[in-house]
Parts: C-alpha cells; sequence; structure tokens
C-alpha cells in the first residue's frame, strides 16, 4: 500500500493502538483514488483481523469499503467466511449463503473449498 499509494504521504505511526485508525484512514484516501488498491489493502487488514480471530472488525472494515464505493475482493470474503466458521458464528450451511447473499458475494472455487473443509470439520458430511 504505502509503495503503490497514488501520492499520498503514509502517516507516522507512534504508538500501535494509533495502528488502526491510521491504516483505516490511509485506506480511505487510497479508495478516493485508486479503488483496486483500496481493495488490496482491504484484502490484507481484512486477513490480519482475521486472524486474531476478529471477525466484527474484519467484517466493518468489507462494510466500510463497499459504502465507499469499493468493491471488496473474493479473498476478503473467504477470510471472513473461514474466520466466521471458526468462532462458531455460521452454524449451518443455510445461514452462510443468506450471508453471502446479504453481501452480494459471488463465491469463486476457493469459497466452496472453505465451506466443504469447515462443514466437514464440524461433521455436516450433508452439507459438505
Amino acid at each position: 500500500i504505502l509503495d503503490n499509494g497514488c501520492g499520498i504521504d503514509p502517516p507516522v505511526i507512534d504508538d500501535v493502538r494509533d495502528i488502526e485508525v491510521k491504516v483505516e484512514s490511509l485506506l480511505e484516501e487510497i479508495a478516493k483514488k485508486d479503488m483496486r488498491i483500496a481493495s488490496e489493502g482491504l484484502a490484507v487488514v481484512t486477513t490480519a483481523l482475521c486472524s486474531q480471530r476478529n471477525f466484527t472488525a474484519a467484517l466493518s472494515r468489507i462494510e466500510k469499503m463497499v459504502n465507499l464505493g469499493c468493491k471488496p475482493l473474493p479473498f476478503s470474503f473467504n477470510s471472513v467466511i473461514k474466520c466466521l466458521f471458526e468462532e462458531g458464528v455460521i452454524e449451518d450451511l443455510g445461514t452462510l449463503v443468506s450471508l453471502i447473499q446479504e453481501w452480494g458475494f459471488v463465491p469463486d472455487p476457493d469459497t466452496y473449498l472453505i465451506v466443504v473443509n469447515e462443514l466437514c470439520k464440524k461433521n455436516d458430511r450433508d452439507d459438505a
């Protein structure tokens, strides 16, 4: 993001607590100039939040970027879907289908692999 930040000076990060705020601000500025780069930055942020098991913040970032007119990458959605399964938020396939429809997300082959894998982990072979 910093290398391709569309001529935006990166903020100085003095405190770890400020990182989320400053990264979000930087992504907002980038989105005004280049949606593709903003989408890639969002994918990184979303994946990082999911790796911390913070699906609420990850969903919030996706929603914010959609509101800015940026289309999140399938990788972003896939990270969140996997996190939602791991945290037990998605109990069954119907819940997931509803979420995907609500987001307007078109699943890619990786999405199906994630879903089948997570359903198998829950011994839900019928839905898998």
